[in-house]
Protein backbone atom coordinates (compact mmCIF):
# COMPACT_ATOMS: atom_id res chain seq x y z
CA UNK A 1 0.00 0.00 0.00
CA UNK A 2 1.69 3.60 -0.99
CA UNK A 3 1.93 6.57 1.13
CA UNK A 4 -0.94 8.21 -0.98
CA UNK A 5 -2.85 5.04 -0.08
CA UNK A 6 -2.40 5.31 3.72
CA UNK A 7 -2.93 8.99 3.37
CA UNK A 8 -6.44 8.88 1.80
CA UNK A 9 -7.42 5.79 4.52
CA UNK A 10 -6.77 8.28 7.36
CA UNK A 11 -8.41 11.11 6.10
CA UNK A 12 -11.38 8.42 5.54
CA UNK A 13 -11.41 7.22 8.87
CA UNK A 14 -10.66 11.05 10.56
CA UNK A 15 -13.91 12.30 8.80
CA UNK A 16 -15.60 9.99 11.14
CA UNK A 17 -14.50 12.57 13.99
CA UNK A 18 -17.49 15.14 13.71
CA UNK A 19 -19.77 11.81 14.40
CA UNK A 20 -17.89 10.13 17.11
CA UNK A 21 -17.58 12.83 19.17
CA UNK A 22 -20.73 13.64 20.69
CA UNK A 23 -20.81 10.20 22.37
CA UNK A 24 -18.32 11.08 24.73
CA UNK A 25 -20.43 14.54 25.40
CA UNK A 26 -23.38 12.50 26.05
CA UNK A 27 -21.69 9.61 28.23
CA UNK A 28 -19.95 12.21 30.72
CA UNK A 29 -22.61 14.29 30.83
CA UNK A 30 -24.93 11.99 31.70
CA UNK A 31 -22.64 10.48 34.34
CA UNK A 32 -23.06 14.14 35.76
CA UNK A 33 -26.69 14.09 35.84
CA UNK A 34 -26.45 10.14 37.54
CA UNK A 35 -23.69 11.49 40.25
CA UNK A 36 -26.14 14.59 40.83
CA UNK A 37 -29.37 12.26 41.39
CA UNK A 38 -27.10 10.16 44.07
CA UNK A 39 -26.37 12.79 46.29
CA UNK A 40 -29.03 15.01 46.41
CA UNK A 41 -32.27 13.00 45.69
CA UNK A 42 -33.23 9.81 47.07
CA UNK A 43 -32.53 7.60 43.90
CA UNK A 44 -29.53 5.81 45.24
CA UNK A 45 -29.95 2.97 42.76
CA UNK A 46 -28.33 5.14 39.66
CA UNK A 47 -25.05 5.12 41.58
CA UNK A 48 -23.83 1.95 39.85
CA UNK A 49 -24.60 3.60 36.32
CA UNK A 50 -21.90 6.18 36.71
CA UNK A 51 -18.74 3.47 35.96
CA UNK A 52 -20.21 3.00 33.10
CA UNK A 53 -21.08 5.88 31.74
CA UNK A 54 -17.45 6.85 32.61
CA UNK A 55 -15.85 4.32 30.96
CA UNK A 56 -17.84 4.44 27.66
CA UNK A 57 -17.49 8.33 27.77
CA UNK A 58 -13.27 7.49 28.26
CA UNK A 59 -13.12 5.26 25.75
CA UNK A 60 -15.44 7.07 23.18
CA UNK A 61 -13.44 9.84 24.02
CA UNK A 62 -9.86 8.60 23.09
CA UNK A 63 -11.48 7.24 20.05
CA UNK A 64 -12.58 11.04 19.15
CA UNK A 65 -9.01 11.86 19.70
CA UNK A 66 -7.49 9.50 17.84
CA UNK A 67 -9.74 10.33 14.72
CA UNK A 68 -9.44 13.83 15.49
CA UNK A 69 -5.78 13.90 14.96
CA UNK A 70 -6.58 11.61 11.56
CA UNK A 71 -8.61 14.98 10.54
CA UNK A 72 -6.38 16.95 11.47
CA UNK A 73 -3.95 15.53 8.34
CA UNK A 74 -5.85 17.10 6.01
CA UNK A 75 -4.51 20.63 6.90
CA UNK A 76 -6.21 23.78 6.69
CA UNK A 77 -6.70 24.55 10.09
CA UNK A 78 -4.88 27.24 12.56
CA UNK A 79 -2.45 25.24 14.72
CA UNK A 80 -2.78 27.35 17.42
CA UNK A 81 -6.57 26.54 17.78
CA UNK A 82 -6.44 23.18 16.87
CA UNK A 83 -3.44 22.39 19.50
CA UNK A 84 -6.30 24.13 22.38
CA UNK A 85 -8.76 21.97 20.97
CA UNK A 86 -6.61 18.39 20.95
CA UNK A 87 -4.87 19.03 23.98
CA UNK A 88 -8.02 19.40 25.82
CA UNK A 89 -9.70 16.37 24.36
CA UNK A 90 -6.53 14.24 25.36
CA UNK A 91 -7.17 16.45 28.72
CA UNK A 92 -10.81 15.47 29.18
CA UNK A 93 -10.26 12.10 27.99
CA UNK A 94 -7.55 11.35 30.59
CA UNK A 95 -9.87 12.94 33.68
CA UNK A 96 -12.77 10.89 32.16
CA UNK A 97 -10.30 7.13 32.95
CA UNK A 98 -9.21 8.36 35.77
CA UNK A 99 -12.89 8.95 37.42
CA UNK A 100 -13.91 5.89 36.28
CA UNK A 101 -10.48 3.99 37.74
CA UNK A 102 -11.97 5.57 41.07
CA UNK A 103 -15.69 5.23 40.96
CA UNK A 104 -15.18 1.36 39.60
CA UNK A 105 -12.65 0.93 42.46
CA UNK A 106 -10.16 0.02 40.20
CA UNK A 107 -7.85 2.55 41.51
CA UNK A 108 -7.53 3.30 45.00
CA UNK A 109 -5.97 6.17 46.88
CA UNK A 110 -6.57 6.87 50.66
CA UNK A 111 -7.13 10.77 50.55
CA UNK A 112 -9.79 10.13 47.80
CA UNK A 113 -11.46 7.38 49.26
CA UNK A 114 -12.13 9.89 52.26
CA UNK A 115 -12.57 12.86 50.48
CA UNK A 116 -14.94 11.43 47.38
CA UNK A 117 -14.50 13.20 44.99
CA UNK A 118 -17.03 12.28 42.33
CA UNK A 119 -18.91 15.12 41.44
CA UNK A 120 -16.10 18.28 41.66
CA UNK A 121 -14.19 15.47 38.79
CA UNK A 122 -17.13 15.23 37.09
CA UNK A 123 -17.71 18.82 37.30
CA UNK A 124 -14.42 19.98 36.16
CA UNK A 125 -14.55 17.48 33.40
CA UNK A 126 -17.50 18.78 31.92
CA UNK A 127 -16.01 22.02 31.92
CA UNK A 128 -13.36 21.17 29.91
CA UNK A 129 -15.32 19.20 27.69
CA UNK A 130 -17.52 22.65 26.89
CA UNK A 131 -14.05 24.14 26.49
CA UNK A 132 -12.74 21.79 24.23
CA UNK A 133 -16.29 21.77 22.24
CA UNK A 134 -15.65 25.90 22.42
CA UNK A 135 -12.16 25.08 20.18
CA UNK A 136 -13.71 22.75 17.91
CA UNK A 137 -16.50 25.30 17.02
CA UNK A 138 -14.18 28.21 16.16
CA UNK A 139 -12.35 25.30 14.24
CA UNK A 140 -15.32 24.49 12.40
CA UNK A 141 -17.10 27.36 12.20
CA UNK A 142 -15.07 30.21 12.73
CA UNK A 143 -13.11 32.05 16.00
CA UNK A 144 -16.68 34.19 16.60
CA UNK A 145 -19.23 31.38 16.06
CA UNK A 146 -20.15 31.09 19.68
CA UNK A 147 -20.23 34.90 20.36
CA UNK A 148 -21.03 36.16 16.81
CA UNK A 149 -24.93 37.37 18.47
CA UNK A 150 -24.08 37.69 22.25
CA UNK A 151 -26.17 40.53 22.76
CA UNK A 152 -22.84 42.10 24.66
CA UNK A 153 -20.70 41.70 21.89
CA UNK A 154 -19.56 44.84 19.99
CA UNK A 155 -21.66 44.83 16.58
CA UNK A 156 -20.64 45.19 13.21
CA UNK A 157 -21.60 48.82 11.94
CA UNK A 158 -23.85 48.03 9.43
CA UNK A 159 -23.94 48.82 5.27
CA UNK A 160 -25.39 52.25 4.71
CA UNK A 161 -29.63 52.08 3.81
CA UNK A 162 -29.26 52.64 -0.23
CA UNK A 163 -31.72 55.51 -1.67
CA UNK A 164 -30.80 54.01 -5.31
CA UNK A 165 -30.15 50.53 -6.82
CA UNK A 166 -27.67 51.77 -8.79
CA UNK A 167 -25.48 52.98 -5.65
CA UNK A 168 -24.90 49.53 -4.00
CA UNK A 169 -21.22 48.53 -4.05
CA UNK A 170 -21.12 45.03 -5.12
CA UNK A 171 -18.54 43.25 -2.90
CA UNK A 172 -20.22 44.28 0.17
CA UNK A 173 -23.42 44.38 -0.45
CA UNK A 174 -24.02 41.40 -2.82
CA UNK A 175 -20.64 39.00 -3.17
CA UNK A 176 -19.54 39.09 0.67
CA UNK A 177 -22.89 37.80 1.77
CA UNK A 178 -22.87 34.92 -0.59
CA UNK A 179 -19.17 33.81 0.48
CA UNK A 180 -20.31 33.85 4.28
CA UNK A 181 -23.17 32.27 3.73
CA UNK A 182 -21.90 29.23 1.38
CA UNK A 183 -17.85 29.50 1.97
CA UNK A 184 -16.57 31.14 5.35
CA UNK A 185 -17.60 27.89 7.19
CA UNK A 186 -14.29 26.00 5.52
CA UNK A 187 -12.90 29.31 4.53
CA UNK A 188 -12.11 31.46 7.78
CA UNK A 189 -9.26 32.90 10.18
CA UNK A 190 -9.13 29.49 12.05
CA UNK A 191 -10.09 26.84 9.13
CA UNK A 192 -8.46 27.51 6.09
CA UNK A 193 -9.35 24.43 3.68
CA UNK A 194 -6.47 24.55 1.15
CA UNK A 195 -5.22 27.49 2.47
CA UNK A 196 -7.80 29.78 1.42
CA UNK A 197 -9.48 32.30 4.01
CA UNK A 198 -13.10 33.71 2.41
CA UNK A 199 -13.88 35.92 5.46
CA UNK A 200 -12.84 38.93 4.09
CA UNK A 201 -11.78 41.07 0.63
CA UNK A 202 -7.59 41.46 1.75
CA UNK A 203 -7.74 37.80 2.65
CA UNK A 204 -9.46 36.83 -1.17
CA UNK A 205 -6.66 38.96 -2.40
CA UNK A 206 -4.26 36.54 -0.83
CA UNK A 207 -5.59 33.32 -2.37
CA UNK A 208 -4.73 30.04 -1.76
CA UNK A 209 -2.24 27.44 -2.00
CA UNK A 210 -2.64 27.25 -5.49
CA UNK A 211 -2.68 31.41 -5.86
CA UNK A 212 -5.11 33.55 -6.64
CA UNK A 213 -9.15 32.36 -7.10
CA UNK A 214 -10.00 34.85 -9.38
CA UNK A 215 -8.82 36.54 -12.86
CA UNK A 216 -10.04 40.48 -12.80
CA UNK A 217 -12.47 40.35 -15.98
CA UNK A 218 -12.07 37.07 -16.91
CA UNK A 219 -15.16 34.60 -15.11
CA UNK A 220 -14.20 31.67 -16.96
CA UNK A 221 -10.56 31.73 -16.38
CA UNK A 222 -11.12 32.11 -12.67
CA UNK A 223 -10.75 29.44 -10.31
CA UNK A 224 -13.61 30.35 -8.52
CA UNK A 225 -15.88 30.29 -10.80
CA UNK A 226 -14.74 26.66 -12.30
CA UNK A 227 -14.86 25.42 -8.99
CA UNK A 228 -18.61 26.08 -8.07
CA UNK A 229 -19.11 24.86 -12.15
CA UNK A 230 -18.09 21.40 -11.46
CA UNK A 231 -20.49 18.47 -11.20
CA UNK A 232 -21.75 18.47 -7.88
CA UNK A 233 -19.98 14.78 -6.88
CA UNK A 234 -16.41 15.99 -8.14
CA UNK A 235 -13.79 15.94 -5.99
CA UNK A 236 -13.09 19.39 -6.56
CA UNK A 237 -16.60 21.33 -6.45
CA UNK A 238 -17.32 24.16 -4.36
CA UNK A 239 -19.07 24.10 -2.24
CA UNK A 240 -18.30 20.46 -1.40
CA UNK A 241 -21.00 17.92 -1.95
CA UNK A 242 -23.00 17.49 1.49
CA UNK A 243 -22.84 21.79 1.50
CA UNK A 244 -25.47 23.92 0.13
CA UNK A 245 -24.51 24.67 -3.39
CA UNK A 246 -24.62 28.73 -4.67
CA UNK A 247 -28.04 28.90 -7.07
CA UNK A 248 -27.87 30.13 -10.32
CA UNK A 249 -28.72 33.57 -9.68
CA UNK A 250 -25.70 33.59 -7.03
CA UNK A 251 -23.33 32.20 -9.59
CA UNK A 252 -24.58 34.80 -12.21
CA UNK A 253 -23.54 37.81 -9.51
CA UNK A 254 -20.02 36.58 -9.22
CA UNK A 255 -19.56 35.97 -12.78
CA UNK A 256 -20.63 39.60 -13.13
CA UNK A 257 -18.39 40.47 -10.49
CA UNK A 258 -15.19 39.52 -11.95
CA UNK A 259 -16.02 39.97 -15.51
CA UNK A 260 -17.27 43.10 -15.41
CA UNK A 261 -16.48 44.50 -12.34
CA UNK A 262 -13.28 43.46 -11.94
CA UNK A 263 -13.70 41.79 -8.56
CA UNK A 264 -13.26 45.17 -7.32
CA UNK A 265 -14.11 46.01 -3.58
CA UNK A 266 -15.70 49.26 -4.43
CA UNK A 267 -17.57 48.99 -8.15
CA UNK A 268 -20.81 50.07 -7.68
CA UNK A 269 -23.83 48.53 -10.07
CA UNK A 270 -24.08 52.22 -11.63
CA UNK A 271 -20.55 51.97 -13.12
CA UNK A 272 -21.32 49.41 -15.42
CA UNK A 273 -24.03 47.90 -17.71
CA UNK A 274 -25.54 44.41 -15.51
CA UNK A 275 -27.69 41.63 -17.16
CA UNK A 276 -30.81 41.91 -16.13
CA UNK A 277 -30.98 38.91 -14.01
CA UNK A 278 -28.00 39.68 -12.19
CA UNK A 279 -29.91 43.07 -11.66
CA UNK A 280 -33.51 41.53 -10.67
CA UNK A 281 -31.41 39.32 -8.13
CA UNK A 282 -29.83 42.70 -7.10
CA UNK A 283 -32.98 44.28 -6.65
CA UNK A 284 -34.31 41.49 -4.93
CA UNK A 285 -31.64 41.02 -2.52
CA UNK A 286 -31.45 44.57 -1.54
CA UNK A 287 -35.33 44.97 -1.36
CA UNK A 288 -35.36 47.30 -4.44
CA UNK A 289 -38.47 45.22 -6.66
CA UNK A 290 -38.75 47.43 -9.57
CA UNK A 291 -34.97 47.03 -10.72
CA UNK A 292 -35.07 48.42 -13.82
CA UNK A 293 -36.95 51.75 -12.52
CA UNK A 294 -34.12 51.73 -9.96
CA UNK A 295 -31.68 51.54 -12.85
CA UNK A 296 -32.72 54.95 -14.45
CA UNK A 297 -35.18 53.44 -16.27
CA UNK A 298 -36.74 56.16 -18.48
CA UNK A 299 -40.03 54.53 -18.59
CA UNK A 300 -42.99 56.32 -18.00
CA UNK A 301 -44.74 55.27 -14.83
CA UNK A 302 -48.02 55.31 -14.39
CA UNK A 303 -50.57 57.89 -12.42
CA UNK A 304 -51.53 56.41 -9.23
CA UNK A 305 -53.19 57.63 -5.93
CA UNK A 306 -52.03 58.06 -2.73
CA UNK A 307 -51.62 55.10 -0.84
CA UNK A 308 -54.36 54.63 1.90
CA UNK A 309 -52.52 53.55 4.71
CA UNK A 310 -55.82 51.92 6.43
CA UNK A 311 -55.57 49.37 3.49
CA UNK A 312 -51.98 48.65 3.18
CA UNK A 313 -52.14 48.00 7.09
CA UNK A 314 -55.01 45.56 6.49
CA UNK A 315 -52.88 44.08 3.63
CA UNK A 316 -49.50 43.28 5.93
CA UNK A 317 -51.81 42.18 8.58
CA UNK A 318 -52.15 39.14 6.33
CA UNK A 319 -48.60 38.63 5.69
CA UNK A 320 -47.97 40.06 2.49
CA UNK A 321 -45.47 43.18 2.43
CA UNK A 322 -46.08 46.37 0.57
CA UNK A 323 -43.47 48.97 -0.20
CA UNK A 324 -43.61 51.85 -1.92
CA UNK A 325 -41.33 51.99 -4.58
CA UNK A 326 -40.68 55.79 -4.96
CA UNK A 327 -41.68 57.83 -2.13
CA UNK A 328 -45.23 59.77 -3.30
CA UNK A 329 -45.57 57.68 -6.02
CA UNK A 330 -48.63 55.70 -4.42
CA UNK A 331 -46.56 52.50 -6.85
CA UNK A 332 -45.81 49.43 -4.27
CA UNK A 333 -44.52 45.76 -4.69
CA UNK A 334 -46.55 43.76 -3.38
CA UNK A 335 -44.03 40.26 -2.07
CA UNK A 336 -45.31 37.37 0.30
CA UNK A 337 -42.39 34.93 1.87
CA UNK A 338 -41.86 31.52 0.54
CA UNK A 339 -44.19 28.53 2.02
CA UNK A 340 -46.84 30.82 3.44
CA UNK A 341 -49.63 29.26 1.42
CA UNK A 342 -50.05 25.19 1.29
CA UNK A 343 -52.84 22.97 0.26
CA UNK A 344 -54.37 23.58 3.70
CA UNK A 345 -54.71 27.27 4.00
CA UNK A 346 -55.01 27.85 -0.09
CA UNK A 347 -58.94 28.95 0.85
CA UNK A 348 -58.08 31.55 3.15
CA UNK A 349 -55.11 32.98 1.18
CA UNK A 350 -57.66 32.87 -1.62
CA UNK A 351 -59.48 35.92 0.27
CA UNK A 352 -56.64 37.81 1.28
CA UNK A 353 -55.93 37.18 -2.23
CA UNK A 354 -59.05 39.58 -2.54
CA UNK A 355 -57.91 42.17 -0.11
CA UNK A 356 -55.61 43.50 -3.08
CA UNK A 357 -57.98 44.69 -5.04
CA UNK A 358 -57.97 48.73 -3.69
CA UNK A 359 -54.40 48.03 -4.96
CA UNK A 360 -54.95 46.56 -8.14
CA UNK A 361 -54.20 49.93 -10.13
CA UNK A 362 -51.07 50.70 -7.85
CA UNK A 363 -49.05 47.26 -8.16
CA UNK A 364 -46.16 47.92 -10.07
CA UNK A 365 -44.48 44.47 -9.27
CA UNK A 366 -45.17 41.80 -7.15
CA UNK A 367 -43.32 38.43 -5.98
CA UNK A 368 -45.82 35.56 -5.01
CA UNK A 369 -42.78 32.77 -5.47
CA UNK A 370 -42.34 29.86 -3.55
CA UNK A 371 -46.02 29.46 -2.31
CA UNK A 372 -49.22 27.20 -3.77
CA UNK A 373 -51.25 29.46 -6.04
CA UNK A 374 -54.55 28.18 -7.07
CA UNK A 375 -56.60 29.54 -10.29
CA UNK A 376 -58.54 31.53 -8.27
CA UNK A 377 -55.63 33.63 -6.92
CA UNK A 378 -54.11 33.90 -10.74
CA UNK A 379 -57.53 35.61 -11.53
CA UNK A 380 -56.61 38.08 -8.48
CA UNK A 381 -52.89 38.61 -9.95
CA UNK A 382 -54.67 39.38 -13.52
CA UNK A 383 -56.36 42.18 -12.01
CA UNK A 384 -53.19 43.96 -11.28
CA UNK A 385 -53.59 46.60 -14.32
CA UNK A 386 -50.62 48.34 -14.03
CA UNK A 387 -48.03 45.21 -13.12
CA UNK A 388 -44.56 45.50 -15.04
CA UNK A 389 -42.66 42.45 -13.12
CA UNK A 390 -44.13 39.17 -11.84
CA UNK A 391 -42.21 36.47 -10.16
CA UNK A 392 -44.35 33.05 -9.73
CA UNK A 393 -40.98 30.70 -9.84
CA UNK A 394 -41.41 27.51 -7.47
CA UNK A 395 -45.27 27.66 -7.35
CA UNK A 396 -47.94 25.37 -8.64
CA UNK A 397 -48.76 27.16 -11.56
CA UNK A 398 -49.58 25.38 -14.73
CA UNK A 399 -50.15 26.15 -18.40
CA UNK A 400 -54.15 26.06 -18.06
CA UNK A 401 -53.60 27.92 -14.35
CA UNK A 402 -51.49 31.61 -15.90
CA UNK A 403 -54.27 31.99 -19.06
CA UNK A 404 -55.68 35.02 -16.92
CA UNK A 405 -52.53 36.90 -17.19
CA UNK A 406 -52.59 37.70 -20.97
CA UNK A 407 -55.09 40.25 -19.66
CA UNK A 408 -51.47 42.06 -18.65
CA UNK A 409 -50.91 44.62 -21.26
CA UNK A 410 -48.16 45.97 -19.22
CA UNK A 411 -46.47 43.13 -17.96
CA UNK A 412 -42.54 43.21 -19.19
CA UNK A 413 -40.95 40.63 -17.18
CA UNK A 414 -42.30 37.21 -16.02
CA UNK A 415 -40.58 34.47 -13.75
CA UNK A 416 -41.96 31.24 -13.91
CA UNK A 417 -38.50 29.35 -12.76
CA UNK A 418 -39.17 25.85 -11.79
CA UNK A 419 -42.95 25.62 -12.22
CA UNK A 420 -44.99 23.04 -14.23
CA UNK A 421 -45.09 24.82 -17.24
CA UNK A 422 -44.52 23.62 -20.85
CA UNK A 423 -44.10 24.03 -24.41
CA UNK A 424 -47.85 25.28 -24.55
CA UNK A 425 -47.18 28.38 -22.70
CA UNK A 426 -45.29 30.07 -25.20
CA UNK A 427 -48.11 30.65 -27.63
CA UNK A 428 -49.50 33.24 -24.94
CA UNK A 429 -46.39 34.45 -23.86
CA UNK A 430 -46.07 35.59 -27.60
CA UNK A 431 -50.02 37.15 -26.98
CA UNK A 432 -48.42 39.74 -24.39
CA UNK A 433 -47.42 42.41 -26.35
CA UNK A 434 -45.54 44.46 -24.19
CA UNK A 435 -43.80 41.39 -22.42
CA UNK A 436 -39.70 41.56 -22.96
CA UNK A 437 -38.38 38.69 -20.68
CA UNK A 438 -39.71 35.54 -19.69
CA UNK A 439 -36.99 33.09 -16.39
CA UNK A 440 -38.28 29.56 -17.62
CA UNK A 441 -35.37 27.74 -16.96
CA UNK A 442 -35.82 24.31 -14.71
CA UNK A 443 -39.67 23.82 -16.56
CA UNK A 444 -41.12 21.53 -19.10
CA UNK A 445 -40.36 24.29 -21.57
CA UNK A 446 -37.87 22.35 -24.05
CA UNK A 447 -35.20 23.84 -25.62
CA UNK A 448 -36.54 23.19 -29.09
CA UNK A 449 -39.56 24.69 -28.71
CA UNK A 450 -38.00 27.81 -27.21
CA UNK A 451 -35.67 27.88 -30.47
CA UNK A 452 -38.60 27.77 -32.99
CA UNK A 453 -40.59 30.12 -30.91
CA UNK A 454 -38.08 32.84 -30.91
CA UNK A 455 -37.44 32.51 -34.80
CA UNK A 456 -40.69 34.41 -34.80
CA UNK A 457 -40.98 36.43 -31.63
CA UNK A 458 -38.52 39.21 -29.62
CA UNK A 459 -38.97 37.91 -26.48
CA UNK A 460 -36.16 37.18 -24.68
CA UNK A 461 -36.18 33.45 -22.87
CA UNK A 462 -34.09 32.93 -20.14
CA UNK A 463 -33.75 29.02 -20.27
CA UNK A 464 -30.51 28.66 -18.59
CA UNK A 465 -29.18 26.75 -20.94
Amino acid sequence: MSMQEVSDFVLFLGRFHPLVVHLPIGFLMFALVLELADNYTKMKHLNAAVPLALLFGAISGAVACILGYMLSQSGGYDEEMLNGHFWFGIVTTLLAFFAWALKSGILKIAIFQKVKPNLALLTVMVILLSVTGHYGGNLTHGEDYLVKYAPFREKEEPLPQLAKLEDATVYPYLVKPIFEAKCVSCHNESKKKGGLAMHSFEALMVGGDDGSIFTPGDAEGSELIRRINLPENHDDVMPPEGKTPLTDQESALLKFWIEHGQANELTTLGETEVPEDVLAYAASTLGFAAAGLAHGSTDVLPTANPLNMEVVHSITEQGFKVKELIDGSGLVEVTLEDGQINAENINKWEENFKLLAPLKDQILWADFGGNELSDAILVQIASFTNLRKLVLDNTTITDTSVQPLKTLKNLESLNVYKTNVTNNLLPMLGEMANLKKVYIWQTQVSTDAIEQFSKNSNLEVVSGV
